[in-house]
C-alpha cells in the first residue's frame, strides 16, 4: 500500500485492522476495531462511506465472492453475510455451504513470545518452504474472565527458510503471550450452514446471519 493511501475524512479513524478485501469495482473494504468498523474507500485510497456498527463487532475475517457477497467470518460457526441489490438467494432455515480455512496438518508446536501487527514471534523456530501455503492456529479470548476463547487460524505469508518470526497476511486477533500456537499447512473445508435470519442492510443489501447446520454437541 502506498504511502498516503487512504485519507480518511476529520473525525473518522481506523482502529485495529481484522481484515480487507477488495470487490469487483475495485472498492477496497477495511474492517476495524473501532466505532465506524467498515471503511470504504475506492482504488485510488477516496473515502467512500462508513457502516457496519449494528452487525460487525467482532469480526475475525472479512471476504467477498465473485458476485460481490460480503461474508463476515467471526469463527468456524457463526457468518455474517451481505448479499448485494434486492433479490436473495437464501432465506430463514435454507442450508448453505461455506468454506472456512483450516490448519491441514501441524508441523510444529510453540509458544507465542510477542505478537504486533502482523508479525507473530514464537519460541521455536518454524520452517517454510517457496509455493506452499501455510498458517498458525491459536485461542483468542474475549477478555481476561473468557477462560474457553475461540480458535482461529491465520494464513501466513510464505517465507522460505526457518525462522521463530512469521508473518501474518493480514493483521489477526492479537494472541495472548505464552498462548501455545500450532504451526502448519493451511488448508480448507466446507461447513454446512443454516441461515437463522435475514435483516435490511444499506443500499437494499440482505444481512444473513447464520450458524452451523450441525453443531458438536458436549458430552
Amino acid at each position: 500500500m502506498e504511502e498516503g493511501w487512504g485519507q480518511l475524512p476529520e473525525g473518522i479513524a481506523l482502529g485495529w485492522v481484522a481484515a480487507v478485501a477488495c470487490d469487483s469495482d475495485d472498492r477496497v473494504y477495511v474492517y476495524s476495531r473501532s466505532d465506524l468498523p467498515m471503511i470504504i474507500f475506492d482504488r485510488d485510497g477516496t473515502f467512500v462511506s462508513t457502516w457496519g456498527i449494528e452487525f460487525l463487532e467482532d469480526a475475525h475475517g472479512l471476504f467477498i465472492d465473485g458476485d460481490d457477497n460480503l461474508i463476515a467470518q467471526r469463527n468456524n460457526r457463526e457468518l455474517t453475510a451481505l448479499q448485494d441489490g434486492g433479490a436473495r438467494v437464501a432465506t430463514r432455515g435454507d442450508t448453505v455451504m461455506a468454506a472456512f480455512d483450516v490448519l491441514d496438518r501441524t508441523l510444529t508446536a510453540a509458544r507465542i513470545r510477542a505478537a504486533e501487527g502482523q508479525l507473530i514471534t514464537l519460541d521455536e523456530p518454524v520452517t517454510m518452504e517457496a509455493g506452499i501455503d501455510y498458517a498458525l492456529r491459536y485461542r483468542t479470548y474475549e477478555d481476561e474472565a473468557d477462560a474457553l476463547g475461540s480458535s482461529i487460524v491465520v494464513p501466513l505469508v510464505t517465507r522460505a527458510g526457518s525462522s521463530s518470526v512469521v508473518l501474518a497476511r493480514t493483521a489477526p486477533d492479537a494472541p495472548r503471550i505464552g498462548e501455545i500456537a500450532h504451526f502448519g499447512l493451511l488448508g480448507q473445508e466446507s461447513q454446512a450452514m443454516r441461515i437463522r435470519g435475514i435483516e435490511a442492510g444499506d443500499q437494499f443489501a440482505q444481512v444473513v446471519h447464520m450458524l452451523a447446520a450441525a453443531p458438536e454437541i458436549d458430552t
